[in-house]
């Protein structure tokens, strides 16, 4: 394919992907991770660090945010924009390698084409969360390291580590990437490629990002130590759905683990076949010693494999974290499809793929359950509220989405009264106040209680207050369920 074709193709693809990332990126509600991304970042860097080491994460997502906000604005569309243009500087880099790869400019295109349709990518770009940065390092470092092994230039290899202790600094999972370039280069070693000059060099560079990352060792070993209550052990059956429904997210809808059985089986079926393909050609190809596909082998591959049997004692496989492995399997999936010397086999392959990814984009952006709506809410207590009334919400964080309404004047509700983590400590909280008089209670069903709403009109009762049936009103934002209740004195 000539230059003057290429290009203005290559130009289309990033065009579409660009408007598939921006399309309704302010129609559905922020939700809790976006607005604890966002409160976080009104905080001083200080803070910044010192939260986020109470937290899960690293904090370079959090102070890349503030810095963010800081030169343009906290609105959705702009926090949201940032994400974006990361993924496409993903898709740069995917670009990049692609050409380092020596990969045939008809074949990048259709790889690039699967990167623009993936429903996993375009989910993640219209999120403020660390997803979007740790891809755009993570590919940036991979590119840096593939050049670093050809050119043998130091400038290469000092981009390489800055781009791999960013990356760490994102996201724990980008020490995988990591791992698996370390994997590659022990592989090339043994294979003799390396002079002892080099071999010095290249191992040097690989350190350096765990020397940038060794001030916040402690942290890291106390929050991965310490666990979160979703991240529980599974079992065989679990890790292996939960390996398949990242399938599912990147090449088919994010929202279709959410339809009926059937299709869920059907998809789990197309999915599982999937993943067959892929482990026996990558075997093949890794024994048949090709120089080309092994790096996007191994850094699919080892990621995977390790999330896959850490998830018996503590369950990380979640499409999100797996995200950055997104850009290496279409890789490969391109560089395998169109191994067959047949092109009637490889053009109907292709052509399947990228019309289910196609489809169930579609089916992402149809969905108006996404991400718990709670603008509605909002506006149902706005409307039916006096100015005195307060507000509690359960959980907690439920405020923090009003909060945010509130700060870019999108509503005129009260701010809501924090009185305690759990429904009952708020309960409580209101027996001891005498000013509180009217009271707005927004519930979630999902992280309430057992039985906590059977007993909660007796409850509010028992501390002086009566409930307003009228004025109750139950809202089903996907997957949760909300309900509103009226008390007053």
């Amino acid at each position: 394919m000539s230059k003057k074709v290429f290009y203005p193709l290559l130009i289309l693809i990033f065009a579409l992907a660009f408007v598939h990332c921006i399309n309704e990126i302010e129609q559905k509600n922020m939700w809790f991770d976006e607005v604890y991304s966002w409160n976080l970042s009104l905080d001083s860097p200080k803070t910044i660090i010192e939260t986020a080491s109470g937290d899960i994460h690293p904090p370079l997502f959090y102070l890349t945010l503030k810095l963010w906000t800081s030169l343009f604005s906290d609105t959705v569309f702009s926090m949201r924009l940032l994400s974006v243009l990361l993924v496409i500087g993903g898709m740069f880099w995917t670009f990049r390698i692609c050409r380092q790869l020596k990969i045939s400019h008809g074949k990048i295109l259709l790889i690039l084409l699967l990167y623009t349709f993936s429903p996993l990518l375009i989910y993640y770009a219209q999120e403020v969360r660390m997803q979007s940065l740790n891809l755009f390092l993570t590919l940036g470092s991979t590119y840096f390291f593939l050049v670093f092994l050809d050119k043998k230039k130091n400038i290469h290899g000092i981009v390489w580590a800055v781009f791999a202790s960013l990356s760490i600094y994102t996201h724990y999972f980008a020490l995988l990437i990591l791992f698996s370039q370390f994997i590659i280069l022990m592989v090339l070693y043994f294979r003799t490629q390396f002079d002892s000059k080099f071999t010095r060099r290249v191992f040097l560079f690989s350190l350096l990002p765990l020397l940038a990352f060794s001030p916040w060792l402690p942290t890291f070993f106390k929050q991965t130590s310490q666990g979160q209550p979703w991240r529980v052990p599974q079992n065989i059956i679990e890790v292996s759905s939960g390996y398949l429904r990242f399938f599912n997210e990147a090449f088919f809808s994010y929202y279709w683990n959410y339809e009926n059985k059937g299709v869920i089986f059907g998809v789990n079926i197309v999915s599982a076949l999937l993943i067959l393909f892929l482990l026996i050609f990558s075997i093949r190809y890794f024994l048949k010693n090709d120089g080309e596909k092994l790096p996007i082998i191994v850094l699919f591959f080892i990621p995977s494999l390790i999330a896959f049997l850490i998830s018996f004692r503590q369950s990380i496989i979640f499409s999100r974290y797996l995200l950055i492995t997104v850009p290496y399997l279409l890789i490969l999936f391109g560089m395998l499809i169109f191994s067959f010397k047949r092109k009637l086999v490889s053009y109907p392959l292709y052509i399947i793929l990228i019309a289910s990814s196609a489809f169930g984009l579609t089916i992402n952006f149809a969905n108006d359950y996404k991400n718990n709506d709670y603008r509605k809410i909002e506006s149902y207590i706005e409307k039916n509220s006096s100015p005195n009334d307060k507000v509690i919400v359960e959980p907690h964080y439920l405020g923090w989405i009003i909060k945010y309404d509130n700060w870019h004047k999108k509503t005129s509700l009260p701010a809501p009264d924090i009185l305690g983590w759990v429904l009952q400590m708020q309960i409580d909280s209101l027996a001891k106040r005498n000013d509180i008089k009217n009271v707005w209670m927004v519930l979630d069903y999902s992280s309430m209680e057992k039985n906590g709403y059977d007993s909660l009109n007796v409850k509010m009762t028992s501390i002086g207050f009566k409930e307003d049936s009228l004025k109750e009103k139950t809202f089903y934002p996907y997957p949760a369920k909300v309900k509103t209740a009226y008390f007053y004195k």
